[in-house]
């Protein structure tokens, strides 16, 4: 194995390239991440930290820090949009620690970002900022990356970590990358007066063509909420969502919780899913010296709750290889595609699934409540990600 442990670039200040970064930089690597902003701020949007991210923000070196600014949730209700009463509980708190060793919390996604972030420069890694990384190739030595004002840098490795819409992987430069025409709209929401079951919980609303989650980040009443629509009803939405009584009429929604948390919200912020692709090759996460992470290696669907884990898991795969190698060698990269790739394709397929099984209609509607209620534990308490 030739080692080449002078220096890696990172194109993307995102969890992902953080994740990276720290990873890196951890073993004296030298790292400069390029960032298309000109300054590097997280969104305020929610995430979920399931146990298998929590383990990987220990491995990082970060959950005693992050777990302090976490909301830990109860339960995860389930519920028909339509039926009165909520279709299944499941216990997470002292009952996610106990099976999987590690809490279910969430968060606020601009704390996890200011933590990595904050960890990254401790360590010395180099920030670029204000242009884009239009181009990355590679020779019989070197990786080049060029940005769109025409500078050229050069590296022994890079970290492609530009997030789903990036212009650099192989996965959309071989398929292209279209939005969907479903979208999902989101919305931070402050109101104390809520009633405790959103307050505390996890809650999944399951619709006709759409599906609504939402879960505290913090102990301020600050609840997130993401609500996922089906491309059969975007337009539609569109013409009333600003109106939540006649969304709510439009929905047929008969869930009190429901109704009382929706009715007076307003300004939706959209955003467009796009048509992927699944990873059907190793070359999709790695090609020569080239890493392709997060996002831009294995793009999500938002119904497994499981973006930024897979983020996180990177960077923890990418921890333990280095760790193992006592440094970066020419096979690293390799090794990561071959741990990954099964996983990563199976929770792309998993995502995509979820969300079909999320908005059915009559009559597999009615089958799929029956099947939550029986067997709810079993079907939603997925250990096959929550052990790794």
């Amino acid at each position: 194995m030739k080692s080449k442990q002078g220096n890696v670039g990172v194109v993307g200040a995102g969890i992902s390239g953080l994740s990276a970064a720290l990873s890196l930089s951890t073993f004296g690597i030298e790292v400069t991440v390029f960032e298309r902003a000109d300054d590097i701020r997280g969104e305020g949007v929610g995430i979920q930290l399931t146990p298998n991210a929590s383990k990987s923000l220990k491995e990082l070196g970060l959950l005693d820090e992050i777990i302090r600014k976490c909301f830990y949730p109860r339960q995860l209700v389930v519920n028909d949009m339509r039926s009165l009463k909520s279709l299944k509980e499941i216990n997470l708190g002292n009952a996610m620690v106990k099976k999987y060793g590690f809490p279910y919390v969430t968060i606020s996604r601009s704390v996890l970002h200011k933590a990595l972030l904050e960890k990254c420069k401790k360590l010395k890694v180099k920030f670029k900022h204000g242009a884009a990384i239009r181009s990355v190739y590679q020779n019989e030595e070197l990786v080049i990356c060029e940005n769109t004002n025409g500078q050229k840098s050069h590296f022994d490795y890079m970290c492609v970590c530009d997030g789903i819409r990036s212009q650099n992987n192989n996965l959309n430069l071989k398929n292209g990358l279209k939005t969907s025409g479903s979208v999902v709209f989101r919305k931070i929401y402050s109101n104390t007066d809520l009633v405790q079951v959103i307050q505390k919980n996890i809650n999944v609303w399951m619709g006709d063509d759409c599906h609504l989650v939402s879960y505290p980040i913090n102990s301020m009443g600050h609840i997130n909420i993401v609500f996922a629509v089906n491309k059969k009803l975007v337009k539609k939405i569109m013409s009333i969502s600003k109106k939540p009584e006649f969304l709510i009429d439009l929905l047929k929604i008969k869930n009190r919780t429901l109704i009382d948390l929706l009715k007076n919200i307003q300004d939706w912020k959209k955003w467009p899913l796009y048509n992927t692709g699944f990873i059907t090759k190793v070359n999709h996460i790695t090609e020569g010296r080239v890493l392709f992470m997060g996002d831009a290696a294995h793009p999500l669907y938002p119904h497994l709750a499981q973006g930024a884990a897979m983020a996180l898991e990177d960077g923890r795969v990418l921890f333990k290889l280095l760790k193992k190698n006592k440094g970066i060698y020419d096979e690293t990269f390799q090794e990561f595609a071959t741990s990954r790739f099964r996983r990563c394709q199976r929770m792309q397929i998993e995502s995509q699934i979820n969300g079909h099984i999320f908005q059915l209609g009559w009559p597999l509607r009615d089958i799929r409540n029956m099947f939550i209620k029986t067997l709810g534990s079993r079907l939603i308490d997925k250990s096959w990600i929550y052990k790794f």
